[in-house]
């Protein structure tokens, strides 16, 4: 008999547990090439994995936790989320904080997906802390975010059952709660300025579009849209500014102007057209522009956010 397997299978089994040792490395640091960080244990048995870093869309970058617990504590079994911005991030703004969650669950969906227990449905806390550093106290305790979610995952998809922010309470104890309500005041008046512009009667999103039926009465529409692919000729796909997590909701935007658009969402005022029949766009609403305002925000927040800090979706215009 010879004795090479015999002494190639140690071998074996060492680069095996070399090659186990890196992916876990791999998924602890967000995919980069770095120094393997064992989870870091807390005060009721939980473990925090330190997984990387973040950035938004304008390229302002944030670091994540996973805190999970249990006997098979996994980054991809988490109960809470924990997201660390720099002391300037504006949490007060609904739209900042809320795309600093979506963020954090989308890279947590793409860390795991081909772990089959990240597909089950699960409540999962989401905490936004501020500052320069996040760790446990001496007690092994983690500190409570400024903002704070509990939000259901399931299927890739993210919905926020309870939403505190911090950060706003604070703004209004310190005094500067009035000049963001007058904010809010031009947002309602720049709403108001373009609905009038283009006599539109209401207000929609496009989650909220897609599922009519049939065709709303209205004659011109508002709808906050982020623009996606070029589908034919002055066609685009959109999609809502507001969309959460992998939401596929989608219309078809038709005019002239729609194919110098860039990246930058936008108000849009529409007529509805007809459903399309193209195969590229199956079954989504065609709209016809009439004129279009890019807002500031991704989530288009100067539009959209109101007095009261209060988000709308759907409102009549006349």
């Amino acid at each position: 008999m010879s004795l090479v397997p015999i002494a190639i299978a140690p071998l074996l089994q060492a680069a095996a547990r070399l090659a186990q040792a890196c992916a876990c490395a791999l998924l602890l640091t967000g995919g980069a090439l770095a120094q393997e960080r064992l989870p870091q244990p807390l005060d009721d048995g939980a473990q925090l994995f330190e997984m990387g870093t973040i950035a938004d869309a304008s390229g302002r970058g944030a670091r994540w936790w996973i805190e999970s617990a249990g006997p098979d504590a996994s980054p991809c079994r988490p109960r809470t989320l924990h997201v660390l911005v720099d002391v300037h991030m504006p949490l007060a703004r609904e739209g900042v904080a809320r795309e600093w969650m979506q963020l954090v669950h989308q890279r947590w969906v793409k860390a795991c997906a081909a772990d089959r227990r990240s597909a089950a449905p699960m409540m999962v806390r989401i905490q936004i802390h501020q500052g320069f550093e996040l760790a446990p106290d001496a007690s092994g305790h983690m500190p409570r975010g400024l903002v704070n979610a509990l939000a259901a995952f399931q299927s890739g998809s993210l919905s926020f059952q309870q939403y505190q922010n911090g950060a706003i309470q604070a703004m209004a104890s310190a005094g500067e709660a009035g000049g963001q309500e007058s904010e809010y005041q031009a947002n309602a008046q720049r709403l108001r300025q373009l609905a009038q512009r283009y006599q539109a009667g209401r207000l929609m999103d496009v989650q909220g579009l897609d599922r009519l039926r049939s065709r709303p009465v209205e004659k011109v529409l508002l709808v906050a849209v982020q623009p996606g692919a070029l589908v034919g000729r002055n066609k685009r796909e959109v999609h809502g500014a507001r969309h959460e997590g992998w939401d596929a909701s989608s219309a078809v935007v038709e005019g002239a102007e729609v194919a110098k658009w860039n990246n930058d969402s936008r108000m849009v005022a529409v007529r509805v057209k007809a459903r399309s029949t193209d195969v590229r766009t199956p079954d989504r609403w065609v709209l016809t522009l009439l004129g279009s305002q890019a807002c500031s925000f991704r989530d288009c927040e100067d539009f959209l956010l109101m007095p009261g800090g209060q988000w709308i979706t759907q409102r009549e215009l006349r």
